[in-house]
């Protein structure tokens, strides 16, 4: 558990899971989804919970770190994730596999 995890009350605690959840279902969309699209699927799922804040979602080249438009290309793409859960500021990353 990260330390950050340690500043959330037991209720953030549970609703903060809802962040990887929906990281690793979104896994399983690049080919239903655009890029643009699954960001704002990805976006729209965290911030249904009224615990969670989305900053940002960006799924980038993983050899570059620059944000991508389409999943074409040799570099596996990454989708990083930073969001707030009351006062503390959570990130997470997930790779995809095209």
């Amino acid at each position: 558990m990260s330390s950050r995890n340690m500043l959330l009350s037991s209720e953030q605690r549970q609703n903060a899971v809802h962040i990887s959840a929906t990281l690793f279902k979104a896994l399983n969309k690049t080919n239903g989804y655009t890029v643009q699209e699954l960001c704002k699927w990805v976006i729209n799922r965290i911030n249904e919970n009224e615990y969670l804040n989305t900053e940002y979602f960006e799924i980038v080249d993983s050899v570059t770190l620059q944000p991508v438009k389409s999943w074409d290309g040799p570099s596996e793409k990454v989708g990083c994730i930073a969001v707030h859960c009351g006062k503390v500021r959570l990130i997470d990353n997930v790779k995809f596999k095209k």
